[in-house]
């Protein structure tokens, strides 16, 4: 199994284990709806079935690119979940969502810590606030 797969399916497991946290408690029951988000989390979670995360032939020696198919596999279930499916709060929509963000940042390095602003700029603000 290469590195993709087992961090895609690491990330359904996730949503799995969180769906079903959710299903055992009465917190996340909707009190208009009387529906627990759960259940929601698990359509979506089934709707993702479809996507199968193993790595094509040509996609084997290219992590990249079998991430980024796997990504726009998930946007078009994304995309039929949102028109096909019952998800009044927006739970199943994000357990989708949330599998797709981590797949982006898979492979990111960290970005740049931000440089601290020039001492001139600095003064300048403190005066504008009234802090000299």
């Amino acid at each position: 199994m290469d590195s993709v797969q087992a961090f895609y399916r690491a990330q359904i497991a996730e949503q799995e284990a969180e769906a079903d946290r959710h299903l055992s408690s009465s917190h996340w029951v909707d009190r208009y709806t009387g529906r627990n988000v759960g259940l929601d989390e698990r359509e979506a979670l089934a709707a993702m079935r479809v996507v199968d995360p193993a790595p094509l032939p040509d996609e084997e020696a290219d992590p990249t690119r079998h991430r980024e198919r796997l990504i726009a596999e998930l946007e078009v279930v994304a995309d039929r979940f949102r028109i096909e499916a019952r998800d009044p709060d927006g739970y199943g929509i994000a357990t989708i969502g949330t599998v797709i963000r981590r797949l982006r940042e898979l492979g990111q390095e960290a970005p740049p810590k931000a440089k601290p602003p020039p001492p001139s700029l600095v003064a300048r603000l403190r005066g504008l606030l009234g802090l000299h």
